[in-house]
């Protein structure tokens, strides 16, 4: 990691993204121990963070929301469908614009989609 570091610390600016962080523990050999032309950005779904770290809630969208960004955003008109994704996402934003993503790229419709992340939950499963 140290040599990672020195990398980003050689640059004019840098952003690392840690991604659903279970804990500051948890990345904590992670992060820089000196520099300042950087920034970190830490999602997790814990609000049990240090004194000092920068918090910025973001909240689920309700039902409705989610079915609405998931239709806009991926051009698709099957309500149903999106909400079946969105209940199976825990209406989390980052996750349907991801979601959404994926379907207007690939075409693939809520239902194929619901079947990937199905298998995907089993692999993880078993």
């Amino acid at each position: 990691m140290a040599q990672l570091w020195r990398a980003l610390g050689a640059g004019e600016r840098w952003l690392v993204i840690f991604d659903n962080a279970p804990s500051a523990a948890v990345i904590k050999p992670w992060l820089p121990q000196t520099g300042r032309n950087g920034n970190i950005l830490i999602t997790s779904r814990s609000a049990a963070w240090p004194e000092g770290i920068q918090m910025l809630p973001v909240r689920p969208f309700d039902s409705a929301e989610a079915v609405e960004f998931l239709c806009d955003q991926s051009g698709s008109d099957d309500e149903q469908g999106a909400e079946a994704i969105a209940e199976t996402l825990e209406c989390v934003p980052l996750a349907l614009r991801l979601a959404a993503a994926f379907v207007r790229e690939t075409g693939l419709s809520w239902t194929g989609y619901a079947d990937l992340v199905a298998r995907w939950q089993e692999r993880q499963a078993g």
